[in-house]
Formats: C-alpha cells, sequence, structure tokens
C-alpha cells in the first residue's frame, strides 16, 4: 500500500475544501465524479482511461505577488510545478514536493505550506491532456489536488531540468489571465484566505 488518500479521505477532504469555498461547487464536479467512481489505484493509475489524481505546487513569493512558473514541454505553456502520483511517494502533498523538488531544484526546505482553516488543499481541478503518442498515452483528464506554498528562502537557487521543462521563472498572476485555477489562487491570496 502506498498510503495515499482512500477515496473517502479524498472526498472528506475535498467536502472540507466546499465547505469553505461553496461556490466552487460548479466547476469541482467533475473531480468529485471522478473520485466517486474510483477507489484505490484506480484513482493514481496512468492507465485508467479516464484519468488519475495529479498533485501540484503552486509557489508564491514572500509577498504573494509572484507564482512560480514552469514550460511544459508536451503541453507547451508555463504552469505550476507538478505531475503524477507515483508508487513511491507516501501521500499526494508528498508527490506534490517531489516534483517541486524536480521541476525547480526547492526543496521543502525552503517552502512553507500555506492553509485555511485546517484546510491545507489550496484549489481542485479537473482538465483535459492531450493525447501523447510518445508515451502511448489517448486524451484523459488530470484530477489535480494543488497545494500552495511560500518559499521562505528567496535566495534559494532554481533549478531547471531541461527533461522536465523547458524553463523555469516567477511571473505575475495577471500573465494567466485565461487560467482560472491561477486566479482561484490569485483571489485566495488576494482576500488572505491562505496563510
Amino acid at each position: 500500500d502506498r498510503g495515499m488518500k482512500t477515496q473517502t479521505e479524498i472526498s472528506a477532504e475535498l467536502g472540507r475544501y466546499l465547505a469553505l469555498f461553496p461556490q466552487e461547487q460548479r466547476w469541482l464536479s467533475p473531480f468529485a465524479d471522478f473520485v466517486a467512481r474510483y477507489g484505490g489505484n484506480d484513482l493514481y493509475d496512468r492507465k485508467n482511461p479516464e484519468g488519475h489524481i495529479t498533485a501540484s505546487a503552486f509557489v508564491v513569493d514572500i509577498s504573494h505577488d509572484k507564482l512560480l512558473v514552469v514550460h511544459h514541454n508536451h503541453l507547451k505553456k508555463w504552469i505550476q510545478p507538478g505531475g503524477h502520483v507515483d508508487r513511491s511517494d507516501s501521500s499526494v502533498l508528498a508527490a506534490a514536493l517531489r516534483e517541486l523538488k524536480e521541476e525547480t531544484g526547492l526543496g521543502a526546505d525552503v517552502v512553507r505550506l500555506l492553509g485555511s482553516e485546517g484546510v491545507t488543499v489550496a484549489d481542485f481541478d479537473s482538465h483535459q491532456i492531450p493525447a501523447n503518442p510518445a508515451k502511448d498515452e489517448g486524451r484523459h483528464f488530470h484530477h489535480d489536488i494543488r497545494y500552495l506554498f511560500e518559499v521562505i528562502d528567496e535566495e534559494a537557487r532554481l533549478l531547471s531540468d531541461p527533461a522536465e521543462s523547458g524553463g523555469i521563472r516567477w511571473a505575475d498572476f495577471d500573465e494567466f489571465p485565461a487560467d482560472e485555477g491561477f486566479w482561484r489562487i490569485a483571489e485566495k491570496l488576494r482576500k488572505g484566505l491562505y496563510k
């Protein structure tokens, strides 16, 4: 057993999140529906044709004005660090931290997890991923559990791995007007909900 959150635990976490942000119910239906239909390893299995749970790390600077983004080679756009949950990960949060380290060089020692009233997940998002013939993957959904971190050492060196991404940089939230996930995070920060 990989120690991953079960179907029941994820549903409970989603419930606590929606108690704080009931206005997000309408766009979280695909996530909730996926978790209601699948359990065990099927939640995380990359071969599940419906999709799978992934983990993301949104990282903001100390002033909460800038967001750390990486250029995704396959999607060809700037996104937050994140990716698949591996069998070796002890939790979804651990997967987000591993992906952050792999894609940016920032480890758990230079970031601090932000939360709101006992809720550590900053956002849930379901989005379609295009087919990737090189990986023998058809079009599918990523049901992303997103954590929010504040960098506590702004001098920490960023390391971009060309195998992981096409670059890394700090960006303003308003560079991504079409990305609802970025704006949901930005709004929560603006309102001081995640500390």
